[in-house]
């Protein structure tokens, strides 16, 4: 997962959009969003490069209707592993 660097809303108090691939439906690409990083508890704020699981829906915003774009429900994510760089990063490289 790789974030954007936070910006301040309205709506949400501070978000950050996220991106990844998807991996339970093959390897799709993924923009996450909205994620309020920062107010995230410690144990959920994952790190570039970490796998998550997390509970999604598509947006249903006229705004953004991109298939890509999902809503992440924040209760439900879960920090499962990651992807090691050792190895002259052949796995993240994969």
């Amino acid at each position: 997962m790789i974030k954007t660097y936070p910006e301040l809303s309205n709506k949400y108090r501070q978000t950050s959009c996220v991106a990844g691939i998807r991996l339970d439906q093959g390897a799709q690409h993924v923009r996450l969003f909205p994620v309020p990083f920062r107010l995230l508890s410690e144990e959920a704020q994952f790190s570039k490069y970490s796998i998550i699981e997390a509970d999604v829906e598509p947006h249903r915003s006229e705004r953004d209707s991109r298939p890509e774009s999902l809503r992440p429900d924040l209760d439900t994510l879960e920090i499962v592993g990651e992807v090691p760089s050792d190895g002259g990063w052949k796995k993240r490289y994969r």
